[in-house]
């Protein structure tokens, strides 16, 4: 006869889970909770991007954008005029910053006389060059010869400030008249007159050269007697 022995698997001492066999599945792990997404972050986000790539491709359009404006091709002394052939079209890229005379405009400055030295490969605005007529008002413009012995070692340019001394013995002879004084009011042929020289002539076959200047109206006929008898000596004077 076999006896059966029952075992009593009821909670234990203490609350200890009984070591029993589980009657089941287990209890199921709880979801994990979903993220919301916020539509407007993402709309957001989206708008930033296409902001960022249309300024991107608005600067490179703004760095490649170029016009064509008008540069000297040869050199235009301060007086002279300017010819078709002195001009050259430039690409440049557009900035605000520059204010040249547009290639369209380059016909409007031909004919005009030069307001300063235009250089080789310098650009050209508006306000370097001008119509106004040789002399301008209130000028008196002369002739003066003078050899190597009667002005300066160092050679004279346009605009550049000088004394014209009157002086005795002619010809470049360097026999000074005493006590020539500085006028720059008369037309005295007996006084120094301050001058500004206008164009400067290559010296000829006689090693004389003829610097054009201006002087105050009014003192051009007495400078110009004493400069066709070849007494005036020029001084260069420093710039202001």
């Amino acid at each position: 006869m076999t006896t059966t022995t029952s075992v009593y698997s009821g909670p234990q001492p203490g609350g200890a889970p009984s070591s029993g066999p589980l009657g089941g599945a287990g209890t199921p792990a709880m979801p994990a909770p979903r993220r919301r997404r916020k539509p407007a972050l993402f709309a957001l986000a989206v708008a930033l991007i296409v902001l960022g790539a249309l300024g991107a491709v608005w600067a490179v359009n703004q760095a490649s954008a170029r016009v064509s404006v008008v540069g000297m091709r040869d050199t235009v002394a301060f007086g002279q005029t300017v010819q078709q052939r002195d001009l050259v079209e430039v690409q440049l890229p557009d900035d605000p910053a520059l204010h040249p005379v547009p290639w369209s405009q380059a016909a409007s400055l031909v004919g005009k006389r030069a307001a300063t030295d235009l250089q080789a490969g310098s650009l050209i605005t508006a306000n370097a060059v001008t119509d106004q007529g040789v002399p301008p008002q209130g000028k008196d413009m002369v002739g003066v010869p003078a050899k190597s012995n009667q002005m300066p070692g160092t050679p004279l340019h346009p605009r550049d400030r000088v004394l014209l001394v009157p002086y005795s013995g002619g010809s470049g002879s360097g026999e000074q008249s005493g006590g020539a004084s500085t006028d720059s009011g008369s037309g005295a042929g007996s006084s120094a007159l301050s001058a500004e020289v206008y164009a400067v002539r290559a010296a000829d076959a006689n090693g004389v050269s003829v610097v054009d200047v201006l002087v105050q109206d009014g003192q051009g006929a007495g400078l110009a007697q004493r400069a066709a008898a070849g007494q005036i000596a020029i001084v260069l004077l420093p710039k202001q």
